[in-house]
């Protein structure tokens, strides 16, 4: 008999007693789907993402396999980066698989992927301006010292 978790007793055994669950009742207990590589458990609670989705534990808007709590939200809007962007193409214009909104609101204001002199220029110009259209990257309702801080803190290529 089988002993994938080498508890010293079989899988069957440790399924039917309840001390290893099965969720997608293949006959082997979910630890060792996740630690084999069958399944995956991106959120890390012990139990194959195909089985959350399964239970409704953990929302799969896109259909994807992946629970949506695993996936980019750079927004954390729940609503995961990928799905956002197929509902709505223009809200990735760079087509760069990255919500345009959230590389604006590092600093990368002209969508090139990285954070370069092109931005410090739109940054200086929108100096003290209050409320301006973007480049307010502390959130203060102006630009200023701090937002210079980001933009230089983030210099370089968008990770």
């Amino acid at each position: 008999a089988h002993d994938c978790n080498a508890n010293g007793r079989p899988d069957s055994c440790d399924i039917t007693e309840a001390i290893a669950p099965d969720c997608n009742n293949n006959g082997v207990p979910d630890s060792c789907d996740i630690t084999s590589g069958f399944a995956q458990d991106c959120n890390a609670n012990s139990r194959p993402d195909s089985c959350d989705i399964a239970l409704g534990t953990s929302a799969d808007i896109d259909f994807n396999s992946v629970p949506d709590s695993c996936q980019l939200d750079c927004n954390q809007n729940l609503l995961p980066d990928s799905y956002e962007i197929a509902q709505n193409p223009a809200r990735d214009c760079n087509l760069n698989g990255a919500l345009d909104a959230c590389e604006i609101a590092l600093g990368d204001f002209n969508l090139d992927g990285q954070i370069s002199a092109a931005d410090l220029a739109d940054l200086l110009g929108l100096w003290g301006f209050p409320n301006p259209p973007f480049g307010d990257l502390n959130g203060d309702g102006a630009i200023g010292g701090a937002d210079l801080a980001l933009l230089l803190g983030r210099w370089g290529p968008l990770p």
